[in-house]
């Protein structure tokens, strides 16, 4: 009949071929433009953007500061959670020292200053410190 208003089954699977229709199991009844097709479209934009987001902000944590020519890489004299990378156990990367002026978590500064940087626990090296 044209003009008719068809209503469509559909499975919260779909469009999702590596889960299992057994595990999904529900089902709804939707009709095209129907609040309920206008929700769950939402609903699944969100979950996607919201994945995108995560993986996005997740992506410049672990990695060192980009380098920087013209500078040294100087250790001992980054303030806790403030360090460009590391050189050993206790951090990981950019922002992830627990100490201050920690003797394996460096800094970029301008070259030939990091010697005569000082802190309250000594000068900063151009290599990792025993602190």
């Amino acid at each position: 009949m044209p003009g008719a208003h068809q209503t469509y089954a559909h499975s919260v699977c779909d469009g999702f071929p590596f889960l299992d229709e057994n595990i999904c199991g529900l089902r709804t009844s939707l009709s095209p433009g129907s609040d309920k097709e206008k929700f769950l479209m939402k609903i699944g934009t969100i979950a996607i953007a919201s994945a995108v987001a995560a993986l996005a902000s997740t992506a410049g944590i672990a990695g060192p500061a980009k380098p920087q020519p013209g500078k040294d890489k100087c250790y001992g004299i980054s303030l806790a959670g403030k360090n460009d990378c590391a050189a050993g156990a206790g951090t990981t990367c950019a922002g992830t020292s627990r100490k201050a002026y920690a003797g394996n978590a460096w800094k970029y500064v301008a070259k030939g200053t990091c010697a005569s940087i000082k802190t309250p626990k000594g000068n900063g090296s151009l290599t990792p410190i025993a602190r």
